[in-house]
């Protein structure tokens, strides 16, 4: 078949040795803890993810820049109605209201926004990196983690609560509350991201044989939903779109269409917890302020404007931009490319936008694309970003 070679690749890797090769600094936050908190965290180690942990240390679940959005969802509809985004787009919507619901939003705790710690991953010493995409990141199934953490099987009083199909692999469904008993075992250790997969797959592109000169569009890669806001759009608009549309990414076109920037989910990490209020500008000023483009964040909040074109502000924080025509070889290879911007802003690469012949967006790829057309499920299935 045709990703055989590369299927049989990830099958040959340890996962063990896989870690090693590929750290990363891991911090928890405890689930009684604030909000406000997990912001903190996951804007300095500039991740998309925190695990979280009970008052043992024990594993409880995870909170995500995804499980942020959708946590401000709620609280902007319980403290402005239901009908806040009408409201916002007509200007009815104040500074001091969205500080407001800010500062009432970060004082919940972590708790409150995590999700359930369903299947995740303790090491075993037989474990593969293909495992680790199968059963770890969940790739057939509706709701697909994007990193998994990792408990270190060295730990003592482990304890094995379900076996996966594979039987390489221990998983773990870990009740929150329960399991007590051994609770110094089941510290998150390690954490697994997709990204790190698809790098490794493109370090190690010989695996992949001829499917490098495969087009996008000979993958079926090229066809897929995408969710687009006009470059006006208030940021928190943009932001509430992708908390209702379980998305990670929005596009951001200009009056004809074309696509010229990205907000991504990883974006609200970057809010200041004392400047909510920027999220009441148009998306592409909120950008060029949070990735140091425009005035400082006391300036914009004191009424300096943001100078510039949305066009040329966007073009500094350029989206990642394929055609059906591009091969897989090239989409890897963009992938897993990083940009740096000023203030040694970081961004990962997790999406790239197919564009048609007039630059308008027609699809967007994901690594979860990525992921899933290697393993080849059998039928489509809807995603939802956890």
């Amino acid at each position: 078949m045709l990703f055989d070679q590369i299927r049989e690749f990830l099958n040959s890797q340890d996962l063990t040795n896989f870690i090693q090769s590929n750290p990363h600094p891991l911090a928890v936050v405890e689930k009684n803890a604030s909000v406000g908190s997990a912001f903190q965290l996951l804007q300095t180690f500039k991740v998309l993810s925190l695990p979280v942990v009970d008052e043992d240390g024990q594993y409880a679940g995870a909170i995500s820049v995804n499980d942020i959005l959708k946590g401000l969802h709620r609280s902007l509809v319980a403290n402005l109605g239901d009908n806040f985004v009408d409201e916002v787009e007509q200007g009815n919507v104040t500074v001091d209201d969205i500080n407001n619901v800010g500062f009432f939003f970060i004082g919940k705790q972590v708790s409150t926004l995590m999700h359930d710690s369903t299947t995740w991953m303790r090491g075993h010493p037989n474990s593969t990196l293909l495992t680790a995409v199968t059963d770890g990141f969940q790739i057939r199934g509706p709701r697909v983690h994007h990193r998994i953490y990792i408990c270190d099987p060295s730990k003592p009083q482990q304890k094995v609560i379900k076996k996966s199909p594979s039987a390489n692999l221990i998983v773990l469904n870990i009740e929150h509350g329960t399991e007590k008993e051994g609770a110094s075992s089941w510290r998150p250790t390690d954490v697994v991201a997709q990204s790190d997969v698809v790098k490794f797959m493109w370090e190690h592109r010989e695996a992949l044989g001829l499917t490098t000169t495969l087009s996008l569009e000979d993958l079926e890669l090229h066809s897929s939903h995408v969710l687009t806001v006009d470059y006006d759009t208030p940021a928190i608009v943009a932001f509430d779109h992708m908390a209702v549309d379980h998305k990670s990414s929005i596009g951001i076109v200009d009056g004809d269409g074309k696509l010229i920037g990205s907000l991504n989910a990883s974006d609200i990490r970057d809010v200041p917890l004392a400047y909510f209020a920027l999220l009441l500008l148009p998306v592409y000023q909120y950008m060029a302020v949070v990735y140091g483009f425009g005035p400082s964040l006391n300036q914009v909040m004191e009424g300096v404007p943001v100078e510039g074109t949305p066009q040329s502000l966007l073009a500094k924080m350029p989206p990642v931009v394929v055609k059906p025509s591009t091969t897989f070889g090239d989409l890897l290879q963009k992938l897993v490319t990083t940009n740096y911007t000023s203030h040694s802003h970081y961004r990962g690469l997790h999406r790239a936008y197919v564009v048609d012949e007039h630059d308008k967006p027609v699809s967007i790829v994901t690594l979860t694309d990525v992921l899933r057309t290697i393993i080849k499920f059998d039928e489509p299935v809807a995603v939802e970003d956890v």
